[in-house]
């Protein structure tokens, strides 16, 4: 569904009652190309600023993610660690399992979700894209009342629901 629609041939017209004049003739050009061509790509670039938590799945980092104009926002990527692991098999067979729940995961929108962006690989090590929720410690909190999000008491705790492994705040 379009987000803008051009009525022509009828111009807009100035407060004054002047006709306005089309914006540059490039840069419609290449909105319209843009709009028409139904794919678009590019490439992100992230610096990890700082471990924000490690558990037994892998590491979470610190990062920004940052458009255009200034547009900059805090995110969250989780390394996930091949190490624990027997093989290479076994890891992309858990991998696939970790990204069909964080699809679906990604479709529910609640305060005590976390908002998964993305999932991908870099030379086969899977990362998850996700908003940045302030870690507290889980050691404060009684297991019932941790989620990854907010409690409710308001507080933004991060944890894995498996007694396995544990993310805590550094």
């Amino acid at each position: 569904m379009p987000a803008t629609t051009r009525y022509e041939p009828v111009p807009t017209i100035t407060y004054l009652g002047e006709q306005s004049s089309q914006c540059d003739p490039k840069l419609v050009s290449r909105y319209d190309e843009l709009t028409r061509r139904r794919k678009m790509n590019w490439t992100g670039h992230y610096n990890l600023r700082r471990m924000l938590g490690r558990g037994g799945q892998g590491e979470v980092y610190l990062t920004e993610h940052r458009g255009t104009d200034g547009f900059t926002v805090p995110v969250a990527m989780k390394i996930f660690s091949p190490e624990r692991f027997p093989d290479a098999r076994s890891y992309d067979d858990a991998m696939q399992r970790i990204a069909s729940i964080a699809a679906r995961i990604a479709l529910i929108q609640h305060d005590n979700l976390l908002d998964v962006q993305n999932f991908f690989e870099r030379d086969r090590i899977r990362v998850r894209y996700q908003n940045h929720c302030r870690p507290r410690t889980t050691r404060t909190l009684p297991e019932t009342e941790r989620c990854c999000g907010r409690n409710d008491h308001g507080l933004n705790v991060f944890y894995h629901r498996d007694t396995e492994s544990k993310t805590t705040a550094q």
